[in-house]
């Protein structure tokens, strides 16, 4: 009778620590759980999906495509600022407008990959898309919104106070 009381405990105590880690891991992330659209969607993306991407159309407002009043070439530039100052990786960088960004996470130390595509839809005005993923685990805890809005918050805060804009 003991070593099943003992057995039971051991097992509480597992599930009571994954669930305080899940419960870290969600608060340091910070995802918006009760925003459109709406807590068991973002629940089911934050625990069973480990990538994240923006686009026209998203279900998810903080990962709608941005698009911005300036050339592409300016805006890869204040990206890359963006991306330095957050103190993302710069990867690599293509001729096509595009960076790959590597995030380490701060709790438990994960790589995240991050691939950015600049367009230029007409002169001066261009968009983002981007594409966030995790190297490992198959829920990111809403990690890598996380990531793009980051990186959404601080392009804004280039471009605000770059003369001109």
């Amino acid at each position: 009778m003991t070593g099943i009381m003992i057995l039971f405990k051991v097992a509480l105590a597992v599930m009571l620590l994954a669930l305080i880690l899940l419960i870290a891991g969600l608060a340091s992330n910070r995802p918006p759980l009760l925003d459109p659209p709406g807590l068991f969607p973002r629940l089911k993306a934050s625990l069973g999906s480990n990538i994240a991407h923006t686009g026209r159309n998203s279900p998810y407002p903080e990962l709608e495509q941005r698009c911005y009043s300036a050339p592409a070439d300016e805006l890869l530039t204040q990206v890359r600022a963006a991306a330095e100052q957050l103190g993302y990786v710069i990867e690599a960088q293509s001729q096509e407008r595009g960076l790959h960004l590597v995030i380490t996470t701060p709790l438990w130390r994960f790589r995240d990959d991050m691939h950015i595509r600049i367009i230029e839809e007409n002169a001066g005005r261009s968009c983002l898309e981007i594409h966030s993923q995790s190297r490992v685990g198959r829920g990111d805890l809403g990690a890598n919104a996380r990531h793009i809005v980051r990186l959404h918050t601080m392009l804004d805060q280039l471009l605000e106070s770059t003369p001109g804009k």
